[in-house]
């Protein structure tokens, strides 16, 4: 197992090279963490958008150039009881395919008009 820090001291990598199997996460300014890549060569890729109490599932085919395809999106909300997390009805959510140069763009505006 290989792990990589960033500048802030925080987790930005683990690579395991007996199975080829990678996480990247990044850190938004507050240190709090906002994206979490999972992949393998040659098999599917699972990202994690983690903004503003909400949680995007996205999935990647293994071609190269394939567009990210959203899974999910859970809303978190916090109760006396603590935070639950759910996931909105299948009419409220829409598949979406995503090329990397606007899948962030989309993104936001998906939490924004939620």
């Amino acid at each position: 197992m290989e792990y990589g820090w960033n500048a802030a001291n925080k987790l930005s990598y683990i690579h395991n090279s007996d199975t080829t199997r990678r996480m990247t996460f990044s850190y938004d300014g507050g240190g709090r963490e906002v994206t979490r890549v999972s992949s393998r060569a040659g098999t599917t890729s699972e990202k994690k958008i983690l903004l503003m109490g909400y949680e995007q599932s996205w999935t990647q085919a293994a071609t190269a150039g394939a567009p990210w395809q959203l899974d999910y999106t859970r809303i978190f909300i916090n109760t006396p009881a603590g935070v639950i997390g759910m996931i909105p009805s299948n009419r409220l959510r829409r598949r979406c395919s995503l090329t990397p140069s606007t899948q962030r763009e989309r993104s936001e505006e998906a939490f924004m008009s939620m």
